[in-house]
């Protein structure tokens, strides 16, 4: 079965979140895209300190 599209318009925290949320509940059920102008990915600043010591990945979903 073919994986259903979501295009998403804007990278900030609101929406990376729903991506979370989204392949938490649907693991595989969907082929993401997101277009944002910001040159690096939005981050959760409450994880910030995971972030810093390598125990979250806040580049899990980014390519160019």
């Amino acid at each position: 079965m073919a994986k259903e599209r979501i295009v998403m318009i804007g990278n900030g925290r609101a929406r990376v979140r729903s991506i979370d949320e989204i392949i938490k509940r649907c693991p595989g059920r969907f082929h993401i895209t997101i277009f944002g102008t910001e040159l690096y990915p939005n981050y959760n600043r409450i994880q910030l300190s995971e972030v810093l010591q390598g125990r979250y990945d806040a580049f899990r979903y980014y390519t160019e």
